[in-house]
């Protein structure tokens, strides 16, 4: 039985086209990361300069009420 399913069964090779693969690959590389970088400009209108957040600010341009003793709570 399994000589007759032997015989009937032919060994192929898969032939991928590697091309097209490449190409999918890359769009889908370039998409990911146009999505991430569009949204991040959006919001970072400054350009995304780290020198408008509030972790580089500093002592004179905190509010008086906004700074801390350094003691913390």
């Amino acid at each position: 039985m399994w000589g007759a399913l032997g015989l009937l069964s032919m060994r192929t090779t898969i032939a991928l086209p590697w091309t097209a693969v490449g190409a999918a690959v890359g769009a889908c590389a370039v998409l990911a990361v146009v999505s991430s970088v569009v949204p991040a400009a959006i919001v970072a209108p400054g350009g995304g300069s780290s020198m408008n957040s509030p972790a580089s600010a500093t002592a004179s341009q905190v509010p008086p009420e906004q700074r801390t003793s350094g003691g913390g709570r």
